[in-house]
């Protein structure tokens, strides 16, 4: 039986180590996304894993979080791909959030950036919980950061870190956005 931390339909290259059959996977971020949105009174989901870049994926998720419609929560998954440019803390989650806040400045969403397993890089933190995107940010101070991968010094800008301890299995990144 299978927690799979891969992109979906990819059990040979579980983080666990190779599996051997027969093998089932019991959970993966599909599951995880769907099971989310089970929660939500008005769900859409993008179906599709976010595996590109942070900045791309930042803009694709402000991008359709923006036709939400009053009482709509966007339910997203995967883990966009992450280049460390320094010596700071953070993890994709969080800088994927910083991000989202930038391209979502003004529009008022609130929003979750979260790794399942509880661990987000180096930072301590499983994610991000934006309460409300602000109206305005200093620009130039999240660029410094991002520049260091310095996510953390950063991160109170747009949101709260949220702080649970590690959960042992990792179903990869959620990501919810929600129009109040």
């Amino acid at each position: 039986l299978v927690y799979s931390d891969v992109a979906t339909g990819h059990p040979e290259d579980v983080a666990s180590g190779p599996v051997p059959p027969p093998y089932t996977i019991i959970a993966d971020n599909s599951t995880l996304v769907h099971t989310a949105a089970s929660l939500v009174e008005h769900p859409v989901v993008i179906e599709e894993q976010i595996e590109t870049d942070v900045a791309a994926a930042a803009r694709q998720i402000a991008e359709r979080a923006r036709h939400l419609k009053k009482g709509q929560t966007l339910v997203a998954g995967g883990e966009p791909t992450v280049t460390k440019r320094g010596d700071g803390r953070g993890g994709r989650c969080i800088e994927l959030a910083i991000r989202f806040a930038l391209e979502a400045e003004g529009t008022g969403l609130a929003a979750l950036f979260g790794s399942s397993d509880g661990v987000d890089g180096n930072s301590g933190a499983a994610g991000v919980h934006i309460r409300r995107v602000p109206e305005s940010l200093d620009g130039n101070r999240i660029a410094t950061a991002l520049a260091r991968s310095d996510y953390m010094s950063v991160v109170t800008q747009v949101g709260e870190p949220i702080m649970i301890a590690p959960a042992g299995n990792n179903l990869r990144d959620l990501f919810l956005v929600a129009r109040d």
